[in-house]
């Protein structure tokens, strides 16, 4: 539907909506309306692509493909997530795969996986501000702009802390013990 709209938006042409009744195709054809029969014929190729991409496609469950205008979509393995709230979120990204993808990554070492209180976590995030929920999300996913990070981004040269000029990640910004690695930190908690 998302998709649909945008398209509908971005036309240069003018449409106006149509109630079309769907699987008329038994109807007789006296009261076949030209509408329904195109919708009949609409389904029965959809249908066909459908066949003919599981025939090319046999290793796929549920072949994503992408819609033009679809905008950014939410998976969860082969099923989408088409309401995505905030408790269906959070039990996607607290999910054991989840967790093992961040070990995989080493956002964080495998012992210390075992060590955080999951449910804590989700019940502490709503006393939060937003702004710290997103700041403790990318902190924790190293998607900030710590040096490794700016580098991968192709935004530096090199991964070095300004202030004491050892490799500057998520772990080292909060563990910096040089003069001045601090001030900014400090003033922000005021």
């Amino acid at each position: 539907m998302q998709a649909l709209w945008k398209s509908l938006q971005e036309s240069p042409v003018t449409w106006k909506p149509v109630q079309v009744y769907g699987h008329q195709d038994g109807k007789v054809k006296d009261s076949h309306h030209c509408l329904a029969s195109l919708n009949c014929q609409m389904d029965a190729l959809a249908k066909q692509c459908l066949a003919f991409l599981f025939n090319h496609l046999p290793t796929l469950e549920s072949p994503h493909l992408p819609i033009h205008n679809e905008g950014w979509t939410l998976w969860h393995g082969s099923s989408i997530i088409t309401h995505p709230s905030r408790p269906t979120l959070h039990g996607l990204i607290m999910d054991r795969f989840t967790q093992m993808q961040w070990v995989r990554h080493r956002c964080f070492p495998l012992e210390a996986k075992d060590a955080i209180n999951w449910k804590a976590c989700l019940e502490g995030m709503p006393a939060l501000k937003p702004s710290h929920w997103w700041w403790i999300t990318k902190h924790a996913s190293a998607n900030c702009g710590v040096g490794t990070t700016l580098v991968k981004w192709k935004r530096q040269q090199d991964d070095k802390c300004p202030h004491c000029r050892a490799s500057e990640d998520t772990a080292h910004m909060l563990r910096c013990q040089a003069e001045g690695g601090h001030d900014v930190w400090s003033e922000s908690k005021v």
